[in-house]
């Protein structure tokens, strides 16, 4: 494999992982109530690498801010497909299909980039409150992608899913899902490669998490 290919080959998997991520996020907060909040953490500020300078950029440059993520790519990727493969799967491929749609609609993504950039200009100068920027978040995903025709369905504990704290935390991984399934589409992403490619996919995936620092920060993303 050519050092180009085999760049572009890491970058599509880290993107890939920065969905799987998120969504392996949601199932744990529709059913649990609760997440990893270093990986929360880490999918959200990802909405606001506006302009990265690399794939890796988008994660805040640390490969363990998609960890979780690789980690979900590496299992279902291999022969021991986890408890809930059906489930991560469904999330995943319903947000690329929620991309291929939306990117039709111009001017809903430039709404989508206008309010990204005046909540990253007012977390940056103003406030970096976690649970503000979490509810604004939520509220751009209600006003735009929630009114898309092809539309996110969460299933899970009632009580967690009416629980308005955890509600706008899965409102926001489904946008962080998204804008990693932008990035996954610019980088060449098919859904066909996750059916022809998942032994690539898996070596690549275990290969970048060798990588990570075996001692994980479960409060902040890595910056």
């Amino acid at each position: 494999m050519s050092e180009q290919r085999e760049q572009r080959t890491q970058d599509r998997t880290l993107a890939l992982a920065g969905i799987f991520q998120a969504c392996k996020l949601v199932i744990d907060l529709a059913n649990e109530g609760k997440c990893d909040e270093g990986a929360y953490l880490a999918s959200l500020e990802s909405l606001f690498a506006l302009n990265p300078a690399s794939t890796l950029d988008v994660y805040g440059g640390h490969l363990v801010n998609v960890q979780v993520g690789l980690e979900q790519l590496a299992e279902i990727s291999g022969k021991n497909n986890p408890n809930n493969f059906n489930d991560l799967a469904k999330y995943v491929l319903s947000i690329i299909a929620l991309y291929r749609q939306a990117r039709k609609n111009k001017e809903m993504m430039q709404v989508v980039r206008s309010r990204l950039e005046h909540m990253h200009y007012k977390k940056v100068h103003f406030t970096d409150d976690t649970g503000d920027i979490t509810k604004s978040l939520s509220g751009l995903y209600q006003d735009t992608l929630s009114k898309m025709k092809f539309r996110i369905q969460v299933t899970g504990n009632m009580q967690h899913l009416t629980n308005p704290a955890v509600s706008d935390k899965i409102r926001t991984l489904l946008f962080a899902a998204f804008r990693s399934a932008m990035l996954w589409h610019q980088l060449g992403g098919s859904k066909w490669q996750l059916v022809l490619g998942r032994g690539e996919i898996q070596v690549v995936s275990t290969e970048l998490l060798n990588e990570t620092s075996p001692y994980r920060h479960h409060d902040d993303p890595q910056d």
